[in-house]
């Protein structure tokens, strides 16, 4: 009798930790991921552009967003209005464990016009695991960055990877 018990307790054991260790695993972040997504901006006129970029490790062991490109959500995406050249740094984020609610910052983010205005600063947003579509990025606004020759508003952004 005492050996089934502790066959029951072995098994139960081994299920609990399967479970627990297939729920980190979702929510590890594998490196490089494709980042796309939506994002709203402002300088003198507000438009959407359809985002794309590449989150992996820089050559210093920072996490950034390397090669980031605007699309035509709007016209004016990635022809007259693209983001600047990045890598965009993204710090508060950790590969492994449960991202739910985790605060980012993303350093370095900035776009240019044909006309010659840009815009250079630091946004905001939220980390959150996506189920098995992997993660979800937040961007809430209106967030402000430093430009010429006016200041840019994030109007807000969502980004999956």
């Amino acid at each position: 009798m005492k050996s089934v018990i502790k066959s029951i307790a072995l098994v139960s054991t081994l299920a609990a930790s399967m479970a627990v260790f297939g729920q980190a695993s979702a929510s590890t972040i594998t490196l490089p991921k494709t980042v796309t997504g939506t994002v709203t901006v402002k300088q003198s006129i507000q438009i959407t552009c359809n985002f794309s970029g590449t989150l992996q490790l820089d050559s210093t062991g920072q996490l950034v967003i390397a090669n980031p490109t605007f699309s035509a959500g709007n016209i004016l995406c990635g022809g007259a209005v693209k983001p600047n050249a990045g890598p965009w740094v993204v710090s508060g984020v950790s590969l492994t464990g449960a991202h739910s609610g985790v605060p980012v910052t993303i350093s370095n983010v900035g776009a240019s016009t044909f006309l010659g205005g840009n815009c250079l600063g630091n946004i905001t947003g939220t980390l959150s695991d996506s189920g098995t579509s992997g993660h979800t990025l937040t961007v809430p606004g209106p967030q402000t960055i430093p430009g010429t020759p006016s200041r840019c508003q994030i109007i807000g952004g969502t980004f999956n990877f």
